[in-house]
């Protein structure tokens, strides 16, 4: 990021930004084009990650590709050891909501009995109103779900193998392909949203862009 200034007023709803990139060499693009975007989790997110599932930073994990399983796509760090951190930092969306897999793999797991008919109806594919106004609507994520049904002990590779992965953001880039062959510009919208129940939410992405640091080439004396 070598540019980067909120273009709508402080006291405007919504903060909007400009943001600047350096282009690389030989990076072509057509108006209308879009850049993808893939952003981290936040420290908070991880951290509570952590703690709900149990896990140290440090902790290895094997997480295999499996066939059963559609959303899941060959990954780089499929059947390789990975931290744990590093797994739900870089490789899992931790403010997604909860997918209805999730939900029907807690059911089994679930040894107290209303536990598991509350989870039995929230993932049964007659009863998606309420799967809905419980997941999506709330955006409430795996670890939220955790917590909510905090008897249930699930096997580490389980969350791992229902949890969506981590999916690329697409912004229309703003600059022109021809005015500026150094620069490549966003103009990005951080996303917040008030649920229904007054849980307050931001976009991962749009609000990791609009967090960004300006890059700083090191001195040589860094070197």
């Amino acid at each position: 990021v070598t540019h980067t200034s909120r273009i709508t007023d402080v006291t405007h709803f919504q903060e909007v930004r400009h943001i600047e990139f350096g282009r690389p060499e030989k990076f072509d693009f057509d108006c209308g084009d879009v850049l993808g975007v893939l952003s981290p989790n936040t420290d908070e997110a991880v951290e509570n990650a952590l703690r709900v599932l149990g896990l140290g930073a440090e902790d290895s994990i094997t997480v295999n590709l499996s066939h059963d399983l559609p959303h899941q796509q060959s990954r780089s760090f499929l059947n390789f050891p990975r931290t744990a951190a590093s797994l739900l930092r870089y490789h899992y969306d931790l403010a997604a909501p909860a997918p209805q897999s999730f939900l029907r793999q807690l059911a089994r797991a679930a040894t107290d009995p209303d536990e598991r008919e509350r989870l039995a109806e929230l993932s049964a594919p007659t009863r998606l109103v309420e799967y809905i106004n419980y997941c999506y609507r709330e955006r409430r994520t795996c670890i939220e779900v955790l917590e909510d049904f905090s008897n249930i002990s699930l096997p580490v590779v389980s969350f791992f193998s229902h949890c969506k992965l981590m999916a690329c953001r697409y912004f229309s880039i703003s600059s022109a392909p021809t005015a500026d062959k150094d620069i490549l510009s966003l103009t990005v919208a951080k996303f917040e949203v008030t649920t229904p129940y007054g849980r307050e939410r931001a976009g991962l992405c749009s609000s990791y862009l609009c967090t960004c640091l300006l890059y700083t080439s090191p001195s040589p004396r860094d070197s």
